[in-house]
């Protein structure tokens, strides 16, 4: 997804994935990782944030809801430093 911002175009990829339970034990059901990745300027990245929750504490666990805003703060700060 690309957003616009005051002077950028920015881009984000959310990414959620059950964890390990350990080999040849599968994965679980109720324990994730939840990401977001975000770059801008989204044309040619001079900032990656890369922020992931390991098991959120939280019903939600979708890396938009949980790592997403997380994401974003950091990343604005960085632009607003250069």
């Amino acid at each position: 997804a690309a957003f616009k911002g005051a002077q950028y175009v920015s881009g984000g990829k959310t990414g959620t994935a059950h964890i390990s339970e350990g080999p040849g034990k599968g994965y679980s059901d109720h324990l994730f990782n939840s990401s977001f990745i975000a770059g801008c300027p989204a044309e040619n990245p001079r900032l990656v944030v890369a922020f992931i929750v390991h098991k959120p504490h939280t019903d939600v666990h979708s890396g938009g809801s949980v790592a997403g805003p997380g994401a974003w703060r950091i990343h604005g700060r960085g632009m607003a430093a250069r």
